[in-house]
């Protein structure tokens, strides 16, 4: 019976520890993505509702 407390005890921490948030870590970071191209000669496209331009030797 004494074993079934302690168990029941420590279960009980684990549930409140484990639903506190963890405010150190931050999963999700903002990034910035930019991208340029030269003033070269393309011709552009569009498939779908997306426009893009092509170079010579990349889109």
């Amino acid at each position: 019976m004494k074993i079934k407390k302690i168990i029941s005890g420590i279960m009980a921490v684990l549930i409140v520890f484990g639903a506190m948030p963890v405010f150190s870590v931050n999963p999700v970071q903002d990034y910035a993505v930019t991208a340029s191209a030269a003033d070269d000669d393309y011709t552009e496209g569009t498939y779908e509702s997306m426009t893009y331009r092509k170079y010579g030797d990349h889109i």
